[in-house]
């Protein structure tokens, strides 16, 4: 019904669901944020909608924090993200490193109308009592120079064990004229 979390059910009768943590909205932001996880959860579903950058050819990067602020380190971050692009002067690509200041989640959004960037990444939350750090994994969608679509698949982690709180997104040297950014949490019955 109505307001009702989105329930995925197996054969059995088992199943999880998705609760919505919250959802950001940009209006030529300098970045999204949502706060609001916790240890209710050990997976969450980051999703991100039309987002479309102020400038054009940028990155878009997520960063994660706990109750101090997001975490920003020259070195806090690792990720590795494989794009392949439709148009005709580009192919595949990879990006990766393992001293960042943010996860790569996709580059060269454009930002001429109809471009922009969207996708789904999962945060397996890891936490200072755990044994994994906080890990992504998921894939984007962006639309660059000369309509020419990327597809990126995003792997990435926190270098080290923190309790996140909350997430962020922004682009690389530009404000987020629109879009949204929205955190799930992903319950195990």
């Amino acid at each position: 019904g109505a307001g009702a979390a989105v329930a995925w059910e197996d054969a059995g009768g088992g199943g999880g669901s998705l609760a919505l943590i919250g959802t950001a909205v940009a209006s030529c932001s300098a970045t999204l944020t949502v706060a609001g996880l916790d240890t209710t959860y050990d997976t969450y579903l980051i999703t991100i909608a039309d987002l479309h950058p102020e400038d054009d050819g940028v990155g878009l990067v997520l960063q994660l924090g706990d109750s101090g602020g997001i975490d920003s380190g020259a070195s806090d971050y690792g990720f590795h993200t494989s794009t392949v692009c439709g148009g005709a002067s580009c192919g595949y690509a990879v990006n990766r490193d393992n001293t960042a200041a943010h996860i790569l989640l996709t580059d060269y959004v454009g930002y001429a109308a109809g471009e922009g960037a969207a996708g789904a990444v999962w945060l397996h939350r890891g936490s200072s009592g755990g044994l994994m750090y906080p890990t992504v994994s998921g894939n984007m969608a962006s639309i660059g120079a000369g309509a020419a679509v990327r597809g990126a698949v995003v792997y990435g982690n926190r270098h080290s064990a923190i309790d996140v709180t909350q997430v962020r997104v922004k682009f690389s040297g530009c404000a987020i004229e629109t879009g949204r950014l929205s955190v799930w949490g992903l319950a195990h019955a």
